[in-house]
């Protein structure tokens, strides 16, 4: 044999040999499954002793046990045949068989996650591309909702865990009020449309102020201004409240009704009808006659006030004037001397020295002397009679006692 046999893709060489020895150099063949096979000329059946696939240049060894005055020697190289049953050449199994779903192909090809086929067993679905967003993962698995990859057109996101109060649910749906879950931005989320509940449609938990009357708020009117018809704290304005409104004097917020704010959220006064810790009385009404004064004092004579069982009141202590200090009239016999009177006793007998209209007796009354003398005025507003030649005795002893009883009154 020539060395050096320029050897082709599926050539097949018969090299038919007399008996005798040969030595068989290198040889160079292309790639591919070569066989050296030698067969005895009695039977003319090759049989294979070297197979080795996927050879390439390589030296063809010497072959000096094959010697024989009566076999023949084939070497061939030739194109592997898929399905034959035989890994050969650029296969990398063979299971004689045409079906892709298995581990081999039908092109003699290992099945692998990529190629188009679906692997029983090994793969759920196998779309031969490198796209993570469809219905087939690149780990031939179909998708599903918490694999980490949206899936196109049916999933909104994926954030491959369980935590559904975070921007994206369980269900992988962004995050929105109303689903259920609180999620980030949310205070609460009840999934209704109910905004007069305990978590508004804003999903804001309800609070006084927020506008939505709840149902322990009496009112809310959105706004901060506590003396409006809905107060800071959404309860409709009473008096009480200690809150205090237009139409109201004062609020102190107590149930008080003595002190200065009465339980009708009106300052006290006197005549409210409520008696305060500085008044006598309060009788609720502004008339001055009856048994409480409008300063709501007790009436008393000398308060300016004629009350029943007085005849005046001139609110001041000076006896001698018009109004006694007992809320009297002042008139002759009343044992005040007058400015009009001369004299005044305390009674209406004549004969004691002062007469019943207060006039001195001796006197005419125009302080001319009637008698036995002159009448003289003294500085105690009685008068006495003297004569320089003669003293009557008994009528100045009855004018003394007179003028004692007079005097013990004023001193009264």
């Amino acid at each position: 044999m020539d060395d050096g046999m320029s050897w082709k893709q599926s050539d097949v060489f018969n090299l038919e040999l007399q008996p005798g020895e040969y030595d068989i150099g290198a040889i160079s063949v292309p790639s591919g499954d070569w066989q050296f096979d030698y067969a005895p000329a009695s039977t003319g059946n090759f049989s294979s002793v070297v197979n080795n696939p996927n050879f390439t240049n390589y030296p063809f060894p010497e072959v000096e046990n094959h010697k024989s005055s009566d076999a023949a020697i084939r070497l061939y190289v030739v194109n592997p045949v898929c399905g034959d049953g035989v890994v050969e050449g650029s296969e990398t199994c063979d299971d004689v068989n045409v079906n892709n779903n298995d581990g081999c192909l039908d092109t003699c090809v290992q099945a692998s996650c990529g190629d188009g086929h679906i692997w029983l067993g090994n793969e759920d679905c196998d779309d031969a591309n490198d796209n993570n967003h469809d219905a087939c993962l690149n780990t031939c698995m179909i998708a599903t909702c918490g694999d980490g990859y949206t899936w196109a057109g049916v999933e909104q996101c994926d954030d491959a865990n369980d935590n559904n109060n975070d921007s994206c649910t369980n269900a992988c749906a962004q995050a929105a009020c109303g689903d259920g879950y609180v999620g980030p931005g949310e205070s609460c989320d009840d999934a209704n449309t109910d905004d007069d509940d305990g978590c508004s449609n804003a999903c804001v938990a309800a609070s006084c102020g927020d506008g939505i009357v709840q149902g322990d708020e009496g009112c809310d009117d959105a706004n901060m201004i506590p003396d409006d018809e809905c107060t800071n704290a959404c309860t409709t304005p009473t008096c009480g409240d200690g809150i205090v409104q237009a139409a109201e004097g004062c609020d102190d917020g107590n149930g008080i009704n003595d002190d200065a704010c009465t339980n009708m959220c009106v300052p006290a006064a006197c005549g409210d009808g409520i008696l305060q810790f500085d008044e006598a009385c309060d009788d609720g009404n502004r008339e001055p006659g009856d048994d409480c004064t409008n300063d709501c004092a007790w009436p008393a004579c000398g308060d300016g006030i004629i009350q029943a069982g007085e005849d005046c009141d001139d609110a001041n202590n000076d006896d001698s004037d018009a109004c006694t200090n007992a809320c009297a009239a002042a008139s002759c016999g009343d044992g005040i001397v007058q400015l009009d009177e001369a004299c005044d006793d305390g009674n209406n007998q004549d004969g004691d020295g002062c007469r019943s209209d207060c006039t001195l007796e001796g006197d005419n009354g125009l302080g001319e002397e009637t008698g036995d003398g002159p009448s003289q005025l003294g500085d105690d507003g009685c008068a006495c009679n003297t004569d320089d030649n003669r003293r009557r005795s008994a009528p100045l002893l009855v004018f003394g006692l007179g003028l004692l009883a007079v005097l013990r009154r004023r001193c009264r």
